[in-house]
């Protein structure tokens, strides 16, 4: 919890009690404690900003300030009725503000975890269109494929800008954001309005670190109906560590997808199909359209084409690809079929999108989720699986790796974990902590591309890490 909405709780239980007692005796303190109240409400109302689950205290709050502000000197002489209504009141008001204040922590507000690099890190976002190329998800021949692309990478210090919001608020898109996340999640959206208060660790706009050499490139894949939102602690992450790190929303596939025109798209990718994998082949294609585009395009700014500050310092003979869930297997036939990529890691996808005669010789990490084999089993057909099991297999015996990680489910491999609790209950996450989960993901996919893109560490993919263990 927020530190002026602990102050405050702890100012409304004061109040509570102060009204309990005789108002004679303390009538004084009751009037500098109401006075102290609402002050301290309006001060965390103008600086922390509102939020619903902690409504009943501030209910509570504002009553308790009136009625000691308001109380006379003395009152009436106390009957034992009079007494049991006051105590009665009294506990059930306290009772109230205990319940708000345990949803107040249970859904609370907070930023993203601290990226462990040397560096600070700046973001900027782009909007990319590839004129060469028809929008294969509308009607309308006209279209042409947009996408929004966010970049995290080494900040000079120290950074300029603010530190950079989750959730942007500029022309609607945070409503535009909760309104998609809570169609998903079936619940009201006024339920996530306090995500607009969670922050990361990037810094916008912040100008590029100076090198000596270049900085890897990084790309990382989103997961079907999520989008790059997600992956904002990854990012960071990396980009602390010196990378370049991009993530594409790949337009019509995300939760949401919002553009600086105002125009929102959602998810309008088809995969009701029971064919999984020919719409995987389909979408995934797509999906590395957008990705070799992007690349393509900063090939252009590494050269120098757009006068950008990120003139020669993007790493293009070092780029590695991670992706979760479908992106995960997106990643895998990127690196299959795009000689640019030089690693990559799949993080708990199914790789049905893949070419039938794929034939991966590059290193290759998969990151597994302690449900994902038996998942598998239930839900997908026997002939994907030992599909998917013959490519890993194939992989594992050139230069490939694989992990299996206990107590994480699906969306363990995203920031999901962080800022919806209840995810555990629902069999979205895991029974792991979302930051340790967090964390122990983000040191195994940077310990695999050091090794791979600058020739450093590697120990943590050899084997099972005393560590982390349980």
């Amino acid at each position: 919890m927020r530190l002026l909405e602990i102050l405050l709780i702890g100012a409304c239980l004061t109040m509570l009690l102060q009204l309990g007692r005789k108002p004679a005796t303390n009538r004084l303190a009751g009037m500098l404690t109401g006075t102290a109240g609402i002050a301290l409400l309006a001060f965390h109302l103008a600086v922390e900003g509102y939020r619903w689950q902690m409504l009943v205290v501030y209910i509570t709050a504002l009553i308790c300030a009136v009625l000691l502000l308001l109380r006379p000197a003395h009152e009436v002489k106390p009957t034992p009725l009079r007494k049991a209504w006051r105590y009665g009141v009294t506990i059930t008001a306290g009772l109230l503000v205990a319940a708000s204040s345990a949803l107040a922590a249970f859904l609370p507000v907070f930023d993203l975890p601290k990226p462990n690099g040397p560096y600070k890190v700046g973001t900027r976002t782009l909007h990319l269109t590839d004129a060469s190329r028809e929008e294969p998800l509308t009607t309308d021949p006209k279209d042409r494929r947009e996408l929004m692309v966010q970049l995290w990478y080494p900040a000079s210090n120290p950074p300029t800008g603010n530190r950079d919001k989750l959730f942007p608020e500029e022309d609607g898109a945070f409503e535009a954001y909760k309104q998609a996340f809570a169609k998903e999640l079936n619940i009201p959206g006024f339920a996530l309005d306090y995500w607009r208060y969670i922050r990361g660790n990037a810094y916008e706009n912040a100008a590029l670190l100076p090198s000596g050499k270049p900085y890897p490139l990084l790309l990382i894949g989103h997961g079907m109906g999520t989008g790059r939102i997600l992956h904002s602690a990854q990012a960071e992450n990396l980009a602390s560590n010196g990378y370049i790190v991009a993530v594409i929303d790949h337009t019509y596939s995300t939760v949401a997808t919002i553009f600086p025109n105002g125009k929102v798209t959602g998810f309008e990718t088809d995969v009701s199909s029971e064919d999984l994998e020919a719409i995987g082949r389909e979408v995934g294609g797509i999906w590395n359209q957008d990705a070799a585009f992007l690349i393509r395009h900063l090939e252009k700014v590494n050269a120098g084409e757009s006068g950008s500050e990120f003139s020669g310092k993007i790493d293009m003979n070092n780029i590695g690809i991670v992706g979760h869930s479908f992106g995960g297997a997106a990643a895998f036939e990127l690196a299959v079929t795009d000689p640019r990529i030089k690693a990559g890691i799949n993080m708990d996808g199914t790789l049905y999108p893949v070419s039938k005669n794929a034939n991966l010789t590059k290193p290759f990490l998969f990151i597994e989720s302690e449900e994902t084999i038996e998942s598998k089993r239930k839900h997908l057909h026997e002939d994907i699986i030992q599909y998917e099991e013959s490519l890993i297999k194939t992989t594992l015996q050139h230069n490939g790796s694989r992990i299996y990680m206990e107590g994480n489910r699906h969306y363990n491999f995203t920031d999901f974990q962080l800022f919806f609790r209840p995810a555990s209950s629902h069999g979205l996450t895991g029974e792991i902590n979302g930051r340790r989960g967090e964390f122990i993901v983000n040191q195994y996919v940077l310990d695999f591309f050091n090794k791979q893109l600058k020739g450093t560490g590697g120990e943590l993919i050899q084997g099972p890490n005393p560590r982390f263990r349980r």
